[in-house]
């Protein structure tokens, strides 16, 4: 069975990435660096104004929950917790 989400209001829902970018412009300071979060979102409420579905993401540290769902690295969290949008030059 397949399921699928759509947030609700200015929430997005982020599958996380299975380790952090690697960046030569951030560098996140220790001992952040272990804990700091980045995904790709997939899903987006109706609220929301500065990301879309596909977007790389930056997330702040705790933000979030996690669904149950599947390898557990998917969460619902509101949009002012992404940090930035990631772009590749």
């Amino acid at each position: 069975m397949t399921v699928t989400f759509q947030p609700l209001g200015a929430r997005v829902v982020v599958q996380l990435d299975p380790e952090a970018p690697v960046s030569t412009i951030i560098h996140v300071v220790t001992p952040y660096s272990e804990t700091a979060r980045s995904g790709r979102v997939t899903a987006c409420g109706q609220e929301v104004t500065r990301v879309t579905t596909g977007d790389r993401v930056w997330l702040s540290t705790l933000a979030g929950t996690e669904l149950g769902v599947g390898d557990g690295q998917t969460l619902v969290l509101p949009e002012t917790s992404i940090l930035a949008i990631l772009e590749a030059e």
